[in-house]
């Protein structure tokens, strides 16, 4: 989306000075000051933000990065109790003495596994949702934040530049009004020179 409009003309962009609209101009000088500062603001504010969301959702993947790797953990468990519950290694009664518990045991582990890998895929399933979550709202929190910065330095722009034409027509008007003075004295004084004369 931000690509689409990179380039078009909106209500902030800057319009080529028109004499017509320079008087409205100077009388909007004291708003473009308060309006420079407000977007100014803004978009430092909206900076802040920005950086901190950034921040929560480095956070986010990293949790999350550790919650796979944990879910992963427990297929790597689950694996190693499934060949301990299949291991057929017959064991003789002079390494377990008087105990005959081992194949009890054994047996028992053969259901631990499957327990162990539908936890393990659960952590898996809300990771990747989390994953999808981070990846969605976050991301696009972030942009829209990013968006609304990129308009009000737009903004900011616009009414500086906005400010420099009011400024220079209002030198120019100065000027005018000066040179317009230094005409009438000069043809005042012109005038008492010809009836002198």
């Amino acid at each position: 989306m931000k690509a689409t409009f990179k380039n078009a003309l909106d209500e902030f962009s800057c319009e080529p000075p028109t004499s017509s609209s320079s008087i409205d101009r100077i009388e909007r000088h004291e708003e473009d000051s308060t309006g420079i500062r407000m977007f100014h603001i803004s978009q430092t504010h909206i900076s802040f933000l920005q950086l901190q969301f950034s921040q929560i959702r480095t956070y986010l993947k990293n949790i999350n990065e550790r919650n796979f790797k944990t879910a992963d953990e427990y297929l790597a468990i689950e694996k190693s109790l499934q060949l301990i519950s299949t291991d057929s290694t017959r064991i003789e009664r002079w390494a377990t003495g008087l105990n005959d518990y081992w194949p009890t045991i054994q047996s028992g582990l053969v259901e631990i596994p499957v327990e162990i890998n539908a936890v393990a895929e659960r952590i898996n399933e809300e990771c990747k949702h989390e994953d999808e979550v981070i990846n969605d709202h976050l991301d696009m929190l972030i942009e829209l934040l990013q968006g609304y910065k990129d308009l009000c330095k737009r903004f900011e722009e616009a009414l500086q530049i906005e400010q420099r034409a009011i400024q220079k027509a209002t030198n120019q008007n100065k000027r005018s009004l000066t040179t317009n003075e230094s005409s009438a004295k000069n043809d005042n004084n012109l005038n008492l020179i010809e009836k002198r004369n």
